[in-house]
């Protein structure tokens, strides 16, 4: 009921800080509620320091139009990065067009980010548990399917996920493989490349309204809570 964020702005300001970051949404507000541009370049307005802004900044164009409504001067990046670390080379790029990881580029980093679990959790039921939602963000925009899916968000221990990694993996390159015999062109790795905003409409991107991580919060984060650890 207070929206006081240019008071709040101008607080931190004369406190002392160097810069802010700023998310473009109230706390009573849920993903799905489209971020507040306007209220952001209402802060970026009124103090004279740096302003980040935040909020679904999932892609190279999110970031570029970020910055062209608000006039903050620069992003930050958080549920963005999430199955989707190369969101990063994405956001230095000139164009605008995202960087696409190869098949093998992808499976380098999830097998990685695996090993990293594993070395805390062990391989234990409780770190598979733990990572099953990341395992479902890394595998949004494959074509991975429902059933791979449904697999890994019930996935009990860590080598079991690197087996079903491995095994999607070779899948694909297969049928990268396939589709070079029968085309008789050569395969382009960006078609089985990560594209988190492939189903957004260009009017959907400007206004920032479409959060492709919303499915994936809501509906597929499914078995990571603390009640369903080991003891």
């Amino acid at each position: 009921q207070s929206i006081n964020h240019v008071e709040v702005a101008q607080a931190i300001e004369s406190a002392g800080a160097d810069w802010m970051v700023i998310h473009g949404r109230c706390r009573s507000d849920r993903y799905d509620v489209a971020v507040n541009l306007e209220s952001i370049k209402e802060c970026v307005d009124s103090i004279n320091i740096p302003v980040l802004g935040n909020g679904n900044i999932f892609s190279n164009l999110d970031s570029k139009t970020m910055i062209r409504h608000t006039g903050a001067a620069g992003v930050m990046v958080s549920r963005g990065a999430l199955g989707n670390p190369w969101v990063f080379k994405s956001l230095k790029q000139i164009s605008q067009k995202d960087f696409q990881p190869t098949i093998e580029e992808w499976a380098s980093v999830v097998d990685r980010h695996l090993l990293y679990q594993q070395e805390i959790w062990g391989d234990t039921r409780n770190g598979a548990v733990r990572m099953r939602k990341h395992l479902l963000w890394y595998s949004k925009g494959w074509n991975i399917g429902k059933a791979f899916r449904e697999k890994v968000s019930s996935v009990d221990t860590i080598s079991d996920a690197r087996v079903m990694i491995a095994k999607f993996v070779l899948d694909t390159q297969n049928l990268a493989e396939q589709k070079k015999r029968f085309d008789g062109i050569t395969q382009n790795p960006k078609d089985f490349s990560l594209s988190l905003d492939k189903d957004a409409t260009q009017s959907e991107r400007a206004n920032m309204t479409w959060d492709p991580k919303w499915e994936m919060d809501r509906k597929l984060d499914r078995g990571v809570g603390e009640d369903q650890l080991d003891t």
